[in-house]
């Protein structure tokens, strides 16, 4: 908020394009991507193992303690090719049909990159690297997912999760069918990370709620009189005891690909970074038993939610950034907006303020 000029730092970095950055106090975590080369990989049987291709990220740390004199700690190379972040603190957009490799905030000085690649043979895998000591960052261990085609990674009180699916048998018109599970490690101890049962769940998982027994799901079955098209639901489950229970669920009115879950609201709409992002719909959470569904009659060309902190909303539009009060989901209004670039922003919440960073526009302060 107009800092005084004399506490303004840059610190230059030479030949430095990062892709991806994560805070942890006065440390930043700035991500580089590297060209990869042929390394031989061990082979899971024991044998002598074979040659394959493989990117580098290089991650490096530096120290904003004295925010007009930054200091570069230390750098670790990671195999493999990161961009997207999912924090602990500060709202996301979860895609969960995407497949990639995204860094996953475990502990606040505890990361893990993961690679998942469904269109190559190569493993999918967890690296997991300790930032506890910022001038040596140690990889802990790498750890191989027992699963192909994981997706939908987050973590919550050291476990990290994951979704997954199995072929299951088809429905007895030809129609196929796969039977989903939520992967869990835990992460307790890095060094050795364990996999715990897997849970058999309605669909993807989107996340928890605050205590961690209760989940949130999207599913799509088959509709009984139509050979191709299939229903969406929006699931809440309860978990105990390793066993999914299903509380309640919603039909969506369409297919959607973008979901936010903040403030005992879910936020569901399209891709954001399209021109379009569908009807915008809000999910009210606070009776898992009767999930109200709203629909929020927002303009087509309000693209997608970005983030979302006590009740205040902020949607990427044709244009801009929009800043939407949410307190009556059915009605959300439009309380400020801001021109200027908007591909792929983010928003980082600290206090009573949100940050949204918009490239060359520079960066918008918000007040919540």
């Amino acid at each position: 908020t107009d800092p005084p000029d004399d506490i303004a730092g840059e610190t230059g970095l030479v030949d430095f394009f990062y892709a991806t950055h994560v805070v942890n106090g006065n440390l930043v975590h700035l991500g580089e991507n590297q060209y990869g080369g042929w390394l031989m990989v061990d082979d899971a049987d024991g044998g002598e193992g074979t040659s394959a291709y493989r990117d580098m990220t290089t991650v490096t740390v530096f120290d904003f303690t004295a925010p007009g004199a930054p200091v570069q700690r230390g750098t670790i190379d990671i195999e493999g090719y990161y961009n997207s972040p999912v924090l602990l603190e500060g709202s996301f957009n979860r895609y969960p049909y995407a497949y990639g490799q995204e860094i996953v905030q475990v502990r606040e000085d505890l990361l893990t990159f993961v690679a998942v690649n469904p269109w190559d043979d190569i493993d999918d895998a967890v690296s997991i690297v300790d930032f506890s000591d910022p001038d040596t960052p140690a990889l802990t261990a790498r750890h191989r997912l027992a699963e192909e085609d994981a997706a939908g990674f987050f973590a919550d009180a050291e476990v990290l999760y994951y979704s997954y699916s199995v072929d299951a048998e088809d429905d007895g018109e030809g129609r196929s069918q796969i039977r989903y599970y939520l992967g869990r490690i835990d992460m307790a101890d890095p060094d050795d990370p364990q996999d715990l049962p897997g849970i058999n769940i309605p669909g993807i998982c989107l996340g928890m709620d605050e205590t961690g027994l209760t989940a949130y799901t999207i599913d799509n079955q088959w509709l009984p009189d139509a050979a191709t098209d299939v229903a969406y639901t929006f699931n809440a489950l309860r978990i105990e005891d390793g066993t999914a229970y299903l509380m309640g669920e919603t039909v969506l009115p369409e297919y959607y690909s973008s979901f936010l879950i903040a403030d005992g609201l879910a936020y569901v709409g399209g891709y954001s970074w399209w021109w379009y992002g569908g009807d915008m719909i809000i999910i009210d959470l606070t009776d898992p038993e009767n999930l109200e569904q709203y629909d929020t009659g927002l303009p087509d060309y309000v693209r997608g939610i970005l983030g979302a902190r006590d009740r205040t909303a902020f949607y990427s539009m044709w244009g801009g950034l929009g800043c939407y009060d949410v307190r009556d989901p059915g009605s959300p209004e439009l309380i400020d907006f801001r021109y200027g670039y908007t591909y792929n922003s983010r928003v980082a919440f600290s206090g009573d303020r949100a940050f949204l960073p918009m490239g060359y526009y520079g960066l918008w302060v918000k007040a919540l």
